[in-house]
């Protein structure tokens, strides 16, 4: 098997082995084959005769991790043909997406499983269920009587006039920041389900907003943020009027569900955040790590400085219990959601 870089020619089978890993998603495949396809993001397997086995996408965003910013792999449309199944194929070619982001410098992957069963198969390969979100079905009787805002569509190439409200909600979160580019992808994905993007104006200004989907007749809304209740209640209410809804949101702890995982592709450069995030952190801890070679070593963390050191002992932590240690530190839990996920 070997695993390369796609190419331009490669999309007719990548579409094909898209439609069969994700049935009923083809409304998103064209979209996506037609405005995010990049070669130079995305990998594919081929055997020996050429026959293309598998693939794997990614798309480069800015992490915010405190009051730093990073470069973050998000990691998605994984699929391998039923004949190659079992072979390892998944894992690698995860591995080699590995190789190339220590390459050019990304030291943190993220992904969303698209079923619970995948989140034991990606904690084997390090990824740490590190992002929880609550799922809340709106209900009529906890709005305000009286709704005076006005809630429009926002068009795809508007979407990203709700960046600023995003990033007041998020603002103490590790969080995905998000493009112009970004923004209007997830608007016309959230369209190409049936649902799409809403807006609360006031004097003007975008003061609220909502990308929403429709998943078997229900109304999910991905997120729904806002300035304040008014214009809250003026988003829930519209969305409520099309139907049953249910709304992702960041979690609380004693309610919170698993949503994405991390994983760290770079030891030093994660542990050198942490230090800079949380004054006083001194540790040192032994890593193993089959899948990324160069993290493997004894850490130690002392005045804000990160040094590494050969193994000494046979207890160590893996990739997943340090991506635990290192996305739990701050004030709050993680975030992500790139709505198209």
């Amino acid at each position: 098997m070997m695993v390369r870089f796609a190419k331009i020619e490669d999309k007719p089978e990548i579409a094909a082995l898209w439609a069969l890993c994700f049935p009923g998603d083809d409304a998103f495949c064209e979209l996506f084959l037609n405005e995010m396809f990049a070669p130079e993001l995305s990998l594919v397997c081929e055997d020996e005769g050429g026959t293309l086995a598998g693939m794997l996408h990614f798309i480069v965003e800015d992490f915010k991790y405190g009051a730093e910013t990073v470069k973050a792999a998000y990691v998605y449309g994984i699929g391998t043909y039923p004949d190659f199944r079992g072979r390892g194929i998944a894992s690698e070619l995860i591995c080699r997406l590995f190789s190339e982001m220590k390459e050019q410098g990304i030291p943190l992957a993220i992904l969303v499983p698209q079923g619970e069963s995948l989140f034991e198969f990606y904690r084997r390969t390090g990824f740490s269920a590190a992002f929880t979100v609550t799922r809340e079905k709106f209900a009529r009787k906890n709005l305000s009587g009286n709704l005076r805002e006005t809630v429009t569509e926002i068009l795809p190439k508007d979407a990203f006039a709700a960046n600023a409200i995003f990033e007041n909600v998020t603002f103490y979160r590790n969080h995905l920041c998000r493009s112009a580019e970004h923004w209007r992808h997830a608007a016309l994905v959230a369209k190409s389900t049936g649902g799409g993007m809403l807006g609360v104006y006031r004097e003007g200004g975008l003061i609220g907003y909502a990308v929403f989907e429709y998943e078997n007749g229900k109304v999910i809304a991905n997120e729904v943020f806002a300035e304040d209740e008014l214009a809250y209640d003026s988003l829930r209410y519209s969305l409520l009027g099309m139907g049953e809804c249910e709304m992702l949101a960041p979690s609380c702890p004693h309610d919170a569900v698993p949503f994405g995982m991390a994983r760290i592709v770079d030891v030093g450069e994660m542990l050198r955040l942490a230090a800079t995030m949380k004054r006083g952190l001194d540790f040192t801890v032994e890593v193993l790590d089959k899948q990324a070679e160069w993290n493997t070593g004894r850490w130690t963390v002392s005045s804000g400085k990160v040094s590494r050191a050969p193994r000494e002992g046979s207890a160590f932590v893996t990739p997943e219990q340090l991506c635990e240690m290192v996305m739990g530190i701050g004030i709050a839990a993680p975030y992500v959601n790139l709505l198209f996920s």
